[in-house]
């Protein structure tokens, strides 16, 4: 944990009150986001905690020796899951640097020998609803991981933070635009940010500024006419920081423009 990370959960419901009047109703991140401190802090603070425990071995064994009669089956409703029904044991306990105990539960059949461990303060959900909370979080973690390996973005850029974060916002933004096109060709509708760009908009093309339109002319290619016959050539879209010229897709048969 690099100096000073436990304390950013802090920092952000600090800062989220004061843009909103309110602290998060809910805040939810791995093991290694913080620590049983901080989860103190959050709870006086009256936020609703979930999050993943480290598995000790100590508290490994301890769960392994449980009877079976300990475990029961809930269901997480995450569509296309392999192991939809895992196993719980939903207690209380005693965690280090947090005061009195901790709801806790162990899942097993997740997919791993040993079990998940999340820690919560909610004392209204059951085991099921939480996993699957929980669950999503991992899936919307994976899906900036895709976003950061289809964006180059394999290592920090700068040793700033703020440019750090400023750049995965970019390629947050980067991929969401990438997949709103894709929404709007046919038999893209589902497609992968790098797909659409390998299929679509890796070639050679060139734009024309005129006094009413921006006209970006591509040529003419095998899938040229998903491009061409969708909403985003048919319907030109005008663009405010550009004068309000209308953004237009054409197909060309040169190879270059004129006078290029």
């Amino acid at each position: 944990m690099r100096d000073g990370q436990a304390e950013e959960v802090l920092r952000f419901v600090e800062y989220w009150k004061g843009i909103t009047g309110a602290y998060p109703a809910e805040v939810v991140f791995d093991a290694h986001m913080t620590t049983h401190r901080v989860l103190a802090e959050l709870e006086k603070r009256g936020i609703t905690i979930l999050k993943l425990r480290e598995r000790q071995p100590k508290e490994v064994a301890r769960l392994q020796t449980l009877p079976e009669s300990a475990w029961t089956k809930v269901r997480v409703e995450i569509e296309g899951r392999k192991d939809p029904t895992p196993r719980v044991v939903d207690e209380r306990v005693e965690v280090r640097d947090f005061p009195g105990t901790i709801r806790q539960i162990a899942a097993m059949d997740l997919g791993k020998e040993r079990p998940m461990l999340l820690l919560t303060n909610d004392t209204r959900r059951k085991p099921g609803t939480l996993l699957t909370r929980y669950a999503r979080r991992t899936l919307i973690e994976n899906g900036l991981g895709a976003q950061v390996e289809f964006f180059h973005m394999d290592a920090l850029s700068s040793s700033v933070r703020i440019k750090v974060d400023l750049d995965v916002v970019l390629d947050v933004i980067g991929r969401a635009c990438y997949r709103w096109l894709g929404s709007q060709l046919k038999g893209y509708e589902q497609a992968k940010a790098r797909r659409v760009r390998d299929a679509l908009l890796d070639r050679p093309g060139w734009v024309e500024l005129t006094e009413t339109e921006v006209v970006l002319k591509v040529p003419r290619f095998s899938r040229g006419p998903v491009l061409l016959e969708s909403s985003v050539a048919r319907d030109p879209t005008p663009i405010p920081w550009l004068g309000g010229r209308a953004l237009r897709v054409g197909a060309t048969r040169r190879k270059k423009p004129k006078g290029w």
